[in-house]
């Protein structure tokens, strides 16, 4: 039984979760590269797919496969919760956007929002590390805003590409 305070270990991904990934991947490479999420009849239908349907499919196979379930349960939660540290590289949209190289709607809500979610997974992994307690509520605060950030920097990122608002990868020149 893993709890928050074990030694973290390596995580060792299912060949079928792999599989799936790879699926997913290849979809999103065809999707990109055929133009059609460059096409506004297939472009917003093609977002909310590639963005809910992964999370999605993987709550409900917690859910119901008890195989699913026992992997996930065996995770090393500290080594999951420390691996988002790596969200620091988001205050690069920001540097981007100073540089007028990514529009500012995008750059600064995204950029902040992985800040705020690497500066705080770090701290809920020392805390974790030192044998500390953390409250089952203060991750899944933490996750859900994890979750919320991913969801509006995709979004600004899509209606900023979209011809309401103009090309995402320019100023608003």
């Amino acid at each position: 039984m893993n709890t928050l305070t074990e030694t973290p270990r390596l995580i060792r991904f299912p060949s079928r979760l792999w599989l799936g990934l790879a699926a997913w991947f290849t979809l999103a490479v065809i999707a990109g590269t055929s133009g059609l999420t460059s096409d506004p009849r297939f472009a917003p239908a093609l977002l909310a797919a590639g963005v809910t349907l992964p999370p999605l499919a993987g709550y409900l196979a917690w859910r119901s496969v008890p195989g699913v379930r026992r992997w996930v349960s065996s995770l090393d939660l500290q080594a999951l919760i420390v691996l988002h540290s790596i969200r620091t590289v988001g205050l690069g949209f920001i540097l981007l956007s100073l540089q007028g190289q990514l529009h500012p709607a995008f750059a600064w809500p995204a950029g902040i929002g992985d800040a705020i979610a690497a500066l705080t997974a770090l701290v809920i992994g020392i805390n974790l590390a030192q044998g500390r307690t953390v409250a089952a509520a203060r991750i899944r605060s933490w996750n859900r805003f994890g979750m919320l950030d991913f969801f509006i920097a995709v979004t600004a990122g899509f209606l900023l590409r979209s011809a309401m608002l103009g090309d995402a990868t320019s100023n608003t020149d």
